[in-house]
């Protein structure tokens, strides 16, 4: 959490051995598990200021698997694929891409941009009105449109789960903060709300972050997700 000092951290990784390229976990969890008790303990008092993003396609892709392994009952989605692969190779595939696209939306729309788009939705959507008082009662409801998974297609066009795991990783430091800002606005907001209710999260989404220049793709797609949030 900003408010809290990083000391514990970096005094971790002046500690950790030196290396060439990427800090790996485990060097750190070594330096933790050598330090004196009274070290360690100021360490562990300061995790519970720490927020985790963790952005695992795994479980997602668990509740697909459940749900094909649901269609013959005693067949597991692993074996219900490799028949379908043997009977008719071109449904598998279709079966396949709409996996790879099903994970993908499941992980988009837990991730905290989308999490925050739908709580300013649900603070400022008026209710609807009764059928009977509409202009049009023929008037179908607006659909919500589906997420766009463009920036996340590899060269064959299908979606690369992967790649949505990374930039929606990248998008937590941007769009965390911005999170807290709309719990504390929805907490004040008495009435209907207005854009003045809005203006910590207006603001948060505005300071700049520094990101390495590893990915240019996420970080373009986490800029883009804050430009379409402002």
């Amino acid at each position: 959490m900003r408010s809290q000092s990083l000391d514990w951290y970096y005094d971790l990784l002046q500690r950790a051995p030196s290396k060439l390229g990427e800090l790996k976990s485990s060097d750190v969890t070594n330096t933790f598990l050598s330090l004196p008790r009274s070290a360690g303990l100021k360490v562990l008092r300061t995790l519970k200021f720490v927020r985790v993003n963790i952005t695992d396609p795994r479980p997602y892709r668990a509740s697909w698997d459940a749900i094909i392994g649901s269609i013959i009952p005693g067949v597991s989605a692993e074996e219900f694929m490799r028949r379908l692969e043997n009977a008719k190779r071109d449904a598998a595939e279709r079966i396949r891409r709409k996996s790879r696209r099903a994970t993908a939306e499941w992980l988009l729309l837990d991730s905290p941009s989308e999490r925050l788009r739908r709580r300013h939705r649900a603070l400022t959507r008026f209710v609807d009105p009764p059928y009977w008082a509409r202009p049009d009662v023929t008037q179908q409801h607006s659909v919500e449109p589906s997420l766009d998974l463009t920036a996340f297609a590899d060269k064959n066009a299908m979606v690369n789960v992967n790649r949505v795991s990374v930039f929606v990783a990248k998008s937590g430091s941007v769009f965390y903060p911005a999170l807290d800002e709309m719990d504390v606005a929805s907490q004040k907001i008495e009435g209907l709300a207005t854009a003045w209710d809005f203006w910590g999260v207006h603001r948060v989404l505005n300071e700049s972050h520094a990101f390495d220049d590893g990915n240019r793709q996420a970080i373009d797609w986490v800029d883009d997700q804050r430009s379409e949030l402002l």
